[in-house]
């Protein structure tokens, strides 16, 4: 007898157990219910049978997709139906594939009708629910719209090919450097502007930058890039060299700003581009010659035509005066025009030599005999000093001086 009450106390106590578990799992039916009814998440099941007939939807269903519960759970209603013809092969494959390896879930994204006609994007996580015996009783899922979602990767994904073909149009290398963990990625055309593959490269770091920058261009860069850091500047904008691969120097115009800072207001993620301006930098450094060249003859001309041309603009005035009686009005005009003339070509020489002088010193600093510029100075005053018969004597010694022919 005791024995029949000790078990009876034991059936009753796991009736309890059973009792409380079944209420719990109906309290939190219940709270699911409640969660979703409202919110933007539908809840389906689809029974385990072929085809899967649908056996519930949550009753917000018909905010979402514009369908009555009632609608939905009706015989002839076929789900599939629902889905985007371009989708629908897609999803019944994934679904059979999942189903026939015990997936104990998995996740879709697929395209809806929804009552009005309008196709919108649907996530759909999946939860199979098996017996003990591993046979399909229900599928489980909960769906939200992310047409908004897709239609954000969308634009993004837009952005992302327009950006990639202005890269490869405008043919530039790119970069991205982690600064605080040295961590960078260049793309094929950051490698190619030197004469490598990215394999070559690789694994690739900051030291690759700084191993290929000419050592001459490491200090300005550095300048540049702690002025970007601090503030100063908005970009990071340099010219430089890098060793190209056959031995050479190739020029690289680098340009890049700061993308990314961390937590603590520090710069995270920097990217920029590299364009190879080699070419530019030849064509320049012809010019800078020409130039130079074109300068320097100038120069030497104006220099040279100056001296003799006041020599004859003096002398010819001295004919004007001497031979004022005895020429004619006609001949005493074209003594004039002739000394009017040579001055007017001795402002111009004067103007051509001060513009050759611009932002050059063709002559550098150096100790002169201060004789040397006395005797340039009385040649050229010779027409004025035979005009008024002055004399001119220097005496003493001359001391040296610091100056320049220019």
């Amino acid at each position: 007898m005791q024995e029949h009450e000790q078990q009876l106390i034991r059936l009753n106590k796991q009736l309890e157990e059973q009792k409380r578990h079944l209420e719990s799992v109906y309290e939190t039916l219940q709270r699911e219910r409640d969660l979703f009814v409202g919110g933007p998440v539908v809840v389906f099941i689809w029974g385990g049978e072929p085809g899967w007939p649908m056996e519930y939807v949550s009753p917000n269903v018909e905010n979402i997709l514009g369908y009555s519960v009632r609608d939905m759970l009706a015989k002839d209603f076929a789900y599939s139906s629902l889905i985007h013809v371009d989708d629908l092969e897609r999803v019944i494959a994934e679904v059979n594939e999942h189903l026939a390896s015990g997936s104990r879930s998995f996740e879709q994204s697929y395209r809806l009708r929804c009552q009005t006609g309008e196709y919108r994007w649907m996530y759909d996580f999946t939860v199979p629910e098996y017996d003990s015996e591993g046979n399909l009783l229900h599928i489980r899922g909960y769906m939200f719209d992310q047409s908004q979602l897709k239609e954000i990767e969308g634009k993004l994904e837009h952005q992302r090919q327009r950006l990639a073909s202005i890269i490869d149009g405008t043919h530039v290398g790119t970069w991205e450097w982690n600064i605080q963990s040295g961590e960078c990625r260049f793309n094929d055309r950051w490698a190619e502007l030197i004469g490598y593959t990215l394999d070559e490269l690789s694994p690739t770091s900051i030291q690759t930058w700084l191993d290929m920058a000419h050592p001459d261009d490491l200090e300005i860069s550095q300048r540049l890039l702690a002025q970007h850091f601090s503030g100063e500047r908005g970009y990071y904008d340099v010219e430089c060299r890098m060793r190209h691969k056959n031995g050479d120097w190739v020029w690289v115009h680098d340009r890049g700003r700061i993308v990314e800072f961390d937590g603590n207001g520090k710069p995270l993620w920097m990217s920029g581009t590299h364009s190879d301006i080699s070419e530019r930098k030849l064509s320049e450094a012809a010019l800078h010659r020409s130039n130079a060249d074109l300068e320097q003859f100038a120069y030497s001309v104006s220099h040279d035509m100056r001296q003799p041309l006041r020599m004859i603009t003096g002398h010819l005035q001295l004919l004007e005066r001497s031979l004022a009686n005895e020429l004619s009005e006609d001949q005493l005009d074209s003594l004039h025009f002739a000394v009017d003339g040579a001055r007017r070509m001795d402002g111009m020489i004067v103007s051509l030599l001060d513009y050759s002088r611009v932002g050059r010193k063709t002559s550098p600093m150096q100790w002169l005999s201060g004789m040397e510029p006395l005797q340039q100075a009385l040649l050229f005053l010779e027409p004025l000093i035979s005009e008024h018969g002055a004399n001119v004597e220097i005496v003493g010694d001359w001391p040296d001086i610091h100056a320049s022919y220019d």
